[in-house]
């Protein structure tokens, strides 16, 4: 191997030539410490590689146990929510957000006691409502009203309750299929002032279920209930409210 300058031969492994200096470029491809560097730039690479799969997996499962938990949670305390939109509904006299807690088939078993046949759930809806107007016109001079809720108690439905319900309801032609259901007992204070300056209380006990039907929860009854009744029941709940009067 000869110095590209001056032409001096080299040593093996030469950096530089002997005899002007300069520089001796040489090819390290596969010269021992190049293929050390590689070697270790290799073994950094692959455990950049490992480090990120394993970061990537333990993303996935915790993405995966938090979606399981929550599934898990909703199929036993879904219910909850429930409880909470009712007692916001009901304290807030919303009667909107008490009728989107019920099934459908709810509004068609009551449609049953004001008609031959069964009436679209929307269009009981709107009748429910005029009838509503119809009871509360009593209390038109009704001036303030408050509602409290009280849940009392929780328990968990077993298969005779199911069965019970589930037969109430068969026997208006309806099928309803119940995967869980909660008993929940509640007690409701009614407080008004009229505009002569009355006070007048009232209060309801009932029990409410609450009922997981094609994987969703929602507002039943144990029994299905006329619409007498039910007006006679939540009338009250209502009368401070302007979008019935």
């Amino acid at each position: 191997m000869f110095c590209k300058n001056c032409g001096n031969e080299l040593e093996n492994n030469a950096m530089f030539c002997g005899k002007c200096g300069t520089p001796v470029r040489q090819d390290t491809k596969g010269s021992p410490f190049n293929t050390e560097i590689n070697s270790m730039t290799g073994a950094v690479k692959n455990k950049g590689k490992k480090k990120l799969w394993k970061a990537i997996i333990a993303i996935v499962v915790v993405i995966g146990v938090f979606l399981v938990g929550s599934h898990v949670y909703d199929i036993k305390f879904g219910y909850k929510k429930v409880i909470k939109q009712y007692i916001n509904g009901t304290e807030k006299m919303d009667w909107k957000v008490l009728s989107d807690l019920w099934i459908d088939e709810y509004y068609e078993v009551l449609s049953e006691d004001i008609s031959d046949g069964k009436t679209d759930p929307d269009e009981f809806r709107s009748s429910e409502h005029t009838n509503k107007k119809k009871v509360l016109a009593e209390f038109e001079n009704i001036d303030d009203c408050s509602v409290d809720v009280i849940i009392d108690d929780e328990n968990t439905g077993d298969r005779e309750d199911i069965n019970e319900v589930e037969d109430s309801y068969e026997n208006y032609g309806l099928e309803i299929n119940i995967k869980r259901m909660v008993k929940v007992d509640v007690h409701t204070d009614i407080t008004y002032e009229t505009v002569d300056g009355e006070t007048h209380e009232k209060d309801y006990d009932e029990t409410i279920y609450i009922a997981q039907i094609d994987g969703e929860w929602r507002l039943t009854m144990e029994k299905p209930k006329s619409m007498d009744k039910q007006i006679g029941v939540y009338a009250n709940l209502f009368i401070a409210n302007e979008e019935y009067k």
